[in-house]
């Protein structure tokens, strides 16, 4: 940065801190410098503040309606398991009855048969919150809304022409860039980078789920051939396989519904665009203080497509969430049928 007012619009700006994580565009305006008044001054426009507006009230409605989907899917994920389990015990104690006082077979069969009827009415009442609700099309929507506006209100901000500058003020492109890459760059490319790791984080758990699944079926299976050998009431032992089923449903709904492994991927991917977007962001500065507008707004509609092409992909996996929705049902009714 040859050119010290570059490093001037930097400073008016402001750097990215953990409050841009969740951008606020209508109080933008009150936290610039003295330098960007001009800027500020656009901020408060009526056209600016609606757009701002309407992102901030569609981001609200769809983080609501993303942690009222989640929280319900996770409770239906947890109950069908759980569902399951008490099924399996049913099963179980039925293979082990004739080894056991009648009293206590049949206390346990009306126990595990209670719960399992419970348990499976409060999976079905949060599956059905999660239908009726229609919380996954509700967060989808408002979450294609937010995005629109997002992405609109950065590009009606650097678009705006404002009159000429005075001679020692900061050129508005470079203003109306800075303000594009603390707001938009900056806080998008640290959200795909974090939340990369945070789906790789979740997704490596499912995978230990589902190991810890493949363990106790064929613990169940390798057991009960071996002991069989001794006695061959041991044959039963093999039903705890069972358990090693339900855990491994349990897992392969978590990853369907969470999408982690393939949101980690195109998360990462996105980020890495991002990063060598960001490569060129010196050229654009240069350009921006010579008043080249048309890099500017070049440059914004780049980093903006990178954006809406993955928010296209994300919402393309909708008809995988709906279908794990739609199969973790079918369990449930499976598992109260037997």
């Amino acid at each position: 940065m040859t050119d010290p007012r570059i490093q001037q619009a930097i400073d008016a700006i402001g750097e990215e801190s953990d409050d841009d994580y969740k951008i606020a565009p209508t109080s933008h305006a009150d936290q610039l410098g003295d330098g960007a008044q001009r800027l500020a001054a656009m901020l408060r426009t009526p056209t600016v503040e609606t757009i701002g507006k309407e992102y901030e009230r569609n981001d609200a409605l769809a983080v609501e309606a993303q942690n009222s989907f989640r929280r319900e899917s996770n409770r239906a994920n947890v109950t069908v398991a759980i569902a399951g389990m008490l099924s399996a015990g049913v099963l179980v104690v039925a293979t082990f009855s004739t080894d056991l006082n009648s009293g206590v077979s049949t206390s346990l069969f009306v126990t595990l048969g209670v719960l399992g009827v419970v348990v499976g009415a409060a999976g079905a009442m949060f599956l059905s919150h999660i239908n009726r609700g229609d919380l996954l099309t509700r967060w989808m929507g408002n979450r294609a809304q937010a995005e629109m506006h997002r992405a609109e209100y950065f590009e009606t901000v650097t678009s705006v022409v404002p009159g000429d500058s005075q001679a020692d003020e900061i050129p508005i492109e470079l203003l109306q860039l800075e303000y594009f890459r603390r707001y938009q760059l900056d806080v998008e490319e640290s959200y795909y980078r974090n939340r990369q790791s945070d789906h790789r984080a979740s997704g490596d758990r499912t995978v230990r789920i589902g190991s810890v699944a493949v363990f106790v079926s064929a613990l169940g299976t390798g057991l009960a051939g071996v002991l069989a050998t001794i006695d061959p009431r041991f044959a039963a032992i093999a039903t705890l396989a069972l358990f090693g089923t339900v855990l491994s449903g349990f897992a392969t709904y978590r990853e369907s519904i969470s999408q982690d492994r393939r949101n980690a991927e195109r998360y990462d991917r996105t980020h890495q665009a991002l990063v060598a977007l960001r490569l060129h962001l010196g050229q654009v500065r240069e350009r921006s203080l010579a008043g080249d507008r048309g890099s500017m707004e070049a440059y914004v509609r780049a980093v903006n497509n990178v954006i809406s092409a993955e928010h296209r992909q994300w919402l393309a996996g909708d008809e995988l969430i709906r279908s794990a929705i739609a199969d973790l049902e079918r369990s449930l009714e499976r598992t109260l049928d037997d």
